[in-house]
């Protein structure tokens, strides 16, 4: 079999080929083409001049959560460019249902190294474009970016994270730079029942949130799953 599949007139055939031509040359044993098939995939220069196939294995499998803070998917990012106590790494959390980022610097990779023993699940592409954008002043600026952040609708959700985890939006500092009658108007009494009515009712758009975050999701999919090339290890 090793001669007829890499000796001098072997060719690095696949193993269904391989087994027909040994089965030409008046070979035969009954477990002849699963024992080529096998020897074709432990070949060393098989695996490294194949073809390479960038269409996906595996059909994408959305993580769909119910309810706030139920699920959360975890990030090590670094490291980056040194900050103010010698801080270049950071570890991200982010919320599966209201995209709520949790974000801390870290001094060592050690430190960081000892959430490995939870399963990673998501990607924070945007915060961490902006975390290398602003560079040696992260540990600074971090709770800056989480604030930007948390205030901007997603697209997924429709949403912004603070919305859906306090039923109500965020006062931005311009608001208190530049009053409007809402604030200047506004009183601690009338704000604690503005918020209970906003809390007993939070219930509605955190339901039109996950519908439309399962349609994106299952949107998503479908569209990946058109790529997927099954393959056989």
């Amino acid at each position: 079999m090793c001669d007829i599949h890499s000796g001098d007139c072997g060719n690095h055939t696949g193993g269904r080929s391989l087994s027909n031509k040994i089965l030409r040359q008046g070979y035969f044993w009954p477990t002849m083409r699963k024992d080529a098939i096998d020897y074709v995939k432990k070949c060393e220069e098989c695996q490294r001049h194949a073809p390479v196939s960038h269409q996906p294995a595996e059909h994408i499998h959305p993580i769909i959560s119910p309810w706030p803070f139920m699920k959360w998917g975890m990030d090590n990012v670094g490291p980056l460019p040194r900050a103010s106590g010698n801080r270049t790494y950071m570890l991200a959390m982010t919320d599966y249902f209201s995209k709520w980022i949790e974000a801390e610097a870290f001094l060592q990779e050690s430190t960081v190294q000892r959430s490995d023993r939870i399963q990673q699940q998501d990607t924070h592409e945007q915060p961490e474009r902006m975390l290398e954008e602003i560079g040696a002043n992260l540990a600074d600026e971090l709770p800056f970016v989480l604030w930007s952040d948390r205030t901007t609708p997603k697209v997924t959700t429709g949403q912004t994270p603070v919305s859906l985890v306090y039923g109500t939006e965020e006062i931005i500092p311009s608001r208190v730079q530049i009053p409007t009658y809402w604030y200047v108007n506004a009183t601690e009494e009338r704000n604690q029942v503005e918020m209970a009515g906003s809390l007993d009712t939070i219930d509605e758009p955190r339901t039109s949130a996950q519908i439309r975050m399962t349609a994106y999701k299952q949107t998503t999919a479908m569209s990946y799953n058109k790529n997927v090339r099954l393959r056989t290890l």
